[in-house]
């Protein structure tokens, strides 16, 4: 095998691992926001924190919870204008 070879398949472990973690956090958050278990969420926020990943957290929150709520808000001051 090629020296670049063997350089790139690991690289694409980590990058598989990478995607499989960030999925299951992802579905761990969605699911300590939806059920409100801060145990959850705890865990969740410690692991972001761990993996230095604290952004992805803060994205999921605005889409998750600040865009609907703010879209629910913009409907209602169109509505009553």
């Amino acid at each position: 095998m090629c020296s670049s070879c063997q350089r790139t398949v690991p690289l694409q472990r980590i990058a598989g691992i990478t995607m499989t973690l960030q999925y299951g956090l992802e579905a761990s958050f969605r699911e300590g926001l939806s059920s409100g278990s801060a145990g959850v969420l705890r865990e969740c926020l410690r692991t972001y924190a761990t993996i230095d990943k604290t952004r992805d957290a803060e994205a999921l929150f605005r889409s998750f919870v600040v865009k609907p709520y703010m879209d629910e808000v913009f409907a209602t001051l169109v509505c009553n204008v």
